[in-house]
């Protein structure tokens, strides 16, 4: 069956992180943190029952993770979850398939690159033909990351993480029909990259 599950080493390291507020003294960051742990694993059982969340579900899940992501994470990053269009915020999708390319961006895309000062992280969803919702996932890059490519725009290279990420989301479009091989893209220039999902929904716009 099709798991909708986050990783395991993520939740033990948000709740560690958690704990670590709380012996610091950082009640207030602590309890916030908490909170956002606690809606993380209430959507986690949800999506297992179902396999599905509302896109304003998705976005609560999204900010909630990015909150308990960038505590863990050496470098400031200012990002934003851009606005549901309306009418599709109580639209349905597969749940936790943006998840992986939202961590993903953070960890590869801006994760080691904290001398360059703030990243920039943003995700969108816009309304697709034939029910379905085409999710953006876009984060800064600097022109290190892009050094030995003399093509400004670079479909193919996927490094490790990032093969992880799309690989597993790859799986989970491969159970669902009609199949699309064009549902995940990945995009990058020397100053961003890109990925665009396409995912089904369901409900009425």
């Amino acid at each position: 069956s099709l798991r909708h599950l986050m990783d395991p080493h993520f939740l033990f390291n948000a709740l560690n992180g958690v704990m670590h507020d709380f012996l610091r003294g950082e009640r207030k960051a602590g309890l916030a943190n908490l909170q956002a742990f606690r809606r993380l694993a209430v959507d986690q059982i949800q999506a297992g029952r179902g396999g599905w969340l509302t896109l304003d579900r998705e976005w609560s899940m999204l900010g909630d993770y990015i909150q308990l992501e960038l505590r863990r994470m050496d470098r400031p990053v200012d990002w934003t979850l851009l606005p549901i269009p309306e009418g599709m915020r109580t639209k349905q999708i597969p749940a936790f398939m943006i998840q992986p390319l939202v961590e993903n961006a953070l960890w590869h895309g801006l994760g080691g690159t904290a001398v360059h000062g703030a990243g920039s992280l943003s995700v969108e969803v816009r309304p697709g033909p034939a029910d379905r919702a085409i999710v953006l996932v876009r984060n800064s890059r600097h022109d290190g990351q892009n050094e030995g490519k003399d093509h400004p725009i670079n479909h193919h290279a996927s490094p490790r993480r990032r093969r992880h990420a799309t690989d597993l989301i790859r799986q989970r479009l491969a159970l669902m029909e009609p199949r699309d091989p064009d549902a995940l893209r990945l995009d990058t220039t020397p100053s961003e990259a890109q990925a665009r999902l396409v995912l089904p929904c369901r409900g009425t716009l």
